[in-house]
């Protein structure tokens, strides 16, 4: 069965096998060739965290971050970045991203969400990394979020969200 161009994916995995979901789609088609011209990724990068306070008397911390992305893809090389966001003095979320030209003009983007939890938002105190990657088809426009969560210490009240809301023009 041959495979459409038109199925987006988005491969989530993460480390040491403790969460695992992949949903791929197919990747472009075999014999088609690399495209020649510089492709513009644009959108925006959002991450959304919550910081969980126990206690009825506490209030979990809600952040948000919003990162505009505008960024030029060339044949020659990839377009590499890692913004983060802390939130309630405890929790930072830092991503890491690539965006390279694939076949046919379309580009692939691949990286990690690394999350972390500690004493401050300063720690190197890592609680859940998650790897990611999905194609963006030339032309078009997707949404693709990825959840991270605080699994050292077994607690998905703190968590973080990271939404990709871009366009491959």
């Amino acid at each position: 069965m041959k495979s459409s161009p038109r199925h987006t994916g988005l491969k989530i995995a993460s480390a040491a096998g403790l969460l695992s979901l992949a949903i791929v789609g197919a990747a472009p088609a075999a014999g088609a060739t690399s495209a020649t011209a510089s492709r513009y990724i644009s959108g925006t990068l959002v991450i959304e965290t919550n910081d969980y306070e126990p206690g009825f008397w506490a209030d979990d911390e809600h952040c948000k971050t919003t990162i505009r992305l505008s960024r030029l893809v060339t044949d020659a090389r990839a377009v590499s970045y890692r913004p983060s966001a802390k939130c309630g003095g405890e929790i930072r979320t830092e991503v890491f991203a690539t965006h390279k030209i694939a076949y046919g003009g379309n580009i692939l983007t691949t990286g990690r969400v690394d999350f972390y939890e500690g004493a401050s938002s300063n720690t190197n105190e890592l609680s859940h990394s998650v790897a990611y990657q999905f194609y963006l088809w030339a032309g078009e426009s997707t949404t693709r979020s990825i959840k991270v969560w605080n699994l050292r210490e077994g607690e998905r009240r703190d968590w973080a969200l990271v939404t990709y809301h871009v366009t491959n023009a």
